[in-house]
């Protein structure tokens, strides 16, 4: 795709697209609230698992304290802060951020840069904290798009414009450490709680995915993938199907053999 192409560049001012584009990507930290036509209520925005990222510009002296980038390649300038946002969080997930989260972090020693997980929604803190709020990126963990460029780090999602996160590969290592901490975490919980007849069955995918992160697990389930395939055999193939969501495949990856 072009840089001509971003269709979330429609969203900002003439000028400020025509600098993103001879950069090549958006800089998180660059962008202020003038800079963004759209304006929004949070009702307006959607759910929040249309929300890739969220940026704090609370510090910047407009009254729309964040700006908001959806699924559906629109940038949007809101009143309320970050954190506001965060705690309407509650209202979509089954968990929520001050009262589960949190809990979980403190179990798993993290005490910084805490991320928000629920399923397959990971927010990761970003940038500085200013005005007691941060940036949040969503990291879909199943993918790799980290782009380290010394002091700075550029990130790719589909066909969005690139993001320029201010951060090192080691500091974006250790906010993914963290965000697998917490899906550990929540995991082990889910385990201690939900009777034993009544669990998933999990196999850590890390042997057939090494660059998926550490810790994460797919659910299967369809208990009988199981008893129908050698796990070890099918692993690779089932893995990779899941990830696509194609579970209506997994019959066909019969062995003909065996069929």
């Amino acid at each position: 795709m072009s840089q001509n192409d971003y269709p979330e560049l429609l969203d900002l001012t003439p000028a400020y697209a025509a600098k993103v584009r001879r950069q090549g990507y958006l800089d998180i930290t660059d962008i202020h609230p003038d800079n963004v036509l759209r304006t929004a209520d949070p009702a307006e925005v959607g759910r929040w698992r249309s929300v890739e990222l969220v940026i704090n510009v609370k510090h910047k002296g407009s009254p729309y304290k964040t700006i908001v980038l959806t699924d559906q390649h629109h940038f949007f300038k809101l009143k309320p802060t970050p954190n506001q946002l965060m705690g309407r969080l509650r209202r979509e997930f089954k968990i929520d951020y001050r009262y589960d989260i949190k809990v979980h972090a403190k179990d798993a020693n993290v005490t910084r840069h805490i991320p928000f997980i629920c399923g397959d929604f990971w927010l990761m803190p970003v940038d500085q904290r200013r005005g007691n709020n941060y940036s949040w990126f969503r990291w879909h963990h199943h993918e790799d798009p980290w782009d380290f460029r010394g002091g700075y780090t550029i990130a790719t999602h589909k066909d969005f414009i690139p993001l320029r996160l201010p951060h090192t590969r080691t500091a974006i290592k250790n906010r993914k450490d963290k965000c697998d901490k917490i899906a550990e975490s929540l995991a082990k919980a889910h385990n201690d709680i939900v009777p034993t007849h009544l669990r998933e069955v999990k196999f850590d995918v890390e042997a057939y995915h090494p660059k998926s992160a550490a810790g994460i697990q797919i659910n299967l389930v369809l208990r009988k993938v199981l008893s129908e395939y050698d796990i070890r055999r099918y692993g690779p193939r089932i893995t990779n199907e899941l990830y696509q969501g194609n579970f209506f495949q997994l019959d066909e990856m019969v062995d003909p053999d065996e069929a």
